[in-house]
């Protein structure tokens, strides 16, 4: 409220607020003043989830900072009254922790976008709810109907060597046949009509840690869809 009084009583074209999620948060203040701000007001919003610590803030913003959703926050209620205020801007996220200084970007990338989603929909959906008939909403992502299910594409089992070729053979006898072997990977095909069965006993793979901590298993299962990317 105080930064948003200087900036109305300057009445600069030029100057504007700049909102951040995690300094008005972790204070407990209150958002629901932003949305008497002008939206052309506020020039840049970032965004920051963070769990509920007692601690100082200092140490709190640069070593916690999480994604949107993976928190404690209410996000949704932080950025309803920007989208209220008539905002049409760019959302950034200004994350700090040691983790993600440590993961690979792209990672980070991918991640951070499905979190502005997650937010996006959350404070759609918290609209709704307060305001009906509000239009600009319609800037917020909306989660597409869900994508037709065709059944079971195969069922993907974590084994070793021995297990693997014991197994291989106990299906073998069942009906199964094997269909495919992995050009560069322990992982083999069986296969009995629509049936489709991976074992993988590939070392330092996914299947493997999942070996060594649940033994023989079920590891993947793959569906089919209509439309893979909206699904």
């Amino acid at each position: 409220q105080q930064v948003w009084n200087i900036v109305r009583q300057a009445d600069h074209p030029s100057l504007g607020v700049l909102l951040d999620s995690f300094h008005t948060l972790s204070l407990k203040g209150d958002p629901s003043a932003i949305a008497e701000i002008p939206g052309d007001k506020i020039f840049f919003v970032q965004m920051a989830d963070a769990p509920i610590l007692a601690m100082d803030v200092l140490e709190w913003s640069r070593h916690f900072r999480c994604f949107p959703g993976q928190g404690e926050f209410d996000l949704p209620g932080f950025l309803a009254p920007i989208i209220k205020s008539g905002y049409t801007g760019p959302l950034s996220l200004e994350i700090f922790n040691d983790g993600f200084r440590a993961a690979p970007p792209r990672a980070n990338a991918a991640d951070g976008l499905r979190s502005l989603l997650y937010l996006e929909e959350k404070t759609r959906q918290r609209l709704a709810e307060e305001v009906p008939s509000m239009g600009n909403a319609d800037i917020l992502f909306a989660t597409p109907p869900a994508s037709e299910y065709n059944g079971i594409e195969f069922l993907e089992f974590a084994v070793d060597d021995n297990l693997g070729a014991k197994l291989s053979h106990w299906l073998e006898r069942l009906g199964f046949v094997k269909a495919g072997q992995h050009r560069s990977k322990n992982v083999s095909l069986l296969r009995q009509g629509d049936i489709n069965l991976i074992l993988n006993s590939e070392p330092y793979s996914f299947a493997h840690s999942f070996f060594e901590a649940h033994g023989p298993s079920l590891c993947a299962t793959a569906v089919r869809v209509k439309n893979s990317a909206s699904a």
